[in-house]
This record gives structure tokens, sequence and C-alpha cells, in this order.
């Protein structure tokens, strides 16, 4: 039998994230999971050429060597991603939030089981 290639939310949140040319470019915060359809639609991350924090679909990052992820997201989709400050999040466990970051990051939302 095969072993799955499974990470812990623990392993993960200590590995860089990485552009496509292999440059770190921040660092996870938290995983957000949905119960109700039982996935991990978003994460929030904190990126090192910006303050506070971001939310990015987690469908966007791929697993890279060495335990880090790539994100492969134009510079400027990042730049421009709405960000909220360590002290003052938003409310991230609505629908409202996972919306609005996914319509950032031209990202379809499924909601069907």
């Amino acid at each position: 039998m095969t072993k799955p290639k499974m990470l812990s939310v623990e392993t993960i949140a200590r590995d860089p994230i990485k552009n496509a040319e292999g440059k770190e470019i921040g660092n996870f915060v938290d995983f957000m999971i949905d119960l109700e359809q039982n996935c991990i639609p978003y994460v929030i991350v904190s990126l090192k050429n910006r303050d506070g924090y971001v939310g990015i679909p987690w469908g966007l990052f791929k697993s890279g060597e060495k335990h880090s992820f790539i994100l492969d997201v134009d510079s400027s989709m990042l730049d421009s991603a709405p960000n909220f400050s360590e002290d003052k999040w938003p409310d991230v466990c609505t629908r409202e939030y996972q919306e609005k970051i996914y319509k950032h990051f031209c990202c379809p939302i499924c909601l069907e089981r």
C-alpha cells in the first residue's frame, strides 16, 4: 500500500511561501476550514512586501520542494489584494469575505457537494 502525501497544518504553517521564481514572499498565518463544505477554502498569509494579512484561496498554492509552497500569482494581484492589520481582523468566517477574496483572485467558488 502506498503512503499518501499528507502534511499537518502545524508543519505547513512553518513552511515558506515562494513565488514561481523561487523567491520567498511570505508565510502562513491561519487556515480557514469550512465545516459545511469539508474543505480549506482559503488561508490567511503574511506577505513580506506589505503590512498586515491577506486572504488567498488555498487552491492557488502548489506544494514545492523542501517543505515550501508555490504561489504563482502576478505580483500586482498580490499587491492590490484586500488586506487587514494584525490587530483589526475582519470577520473572516463569512461567505462574504470568501467571495471577496475569490473575486479578487478570479477564482470560482464551488459551494456544491
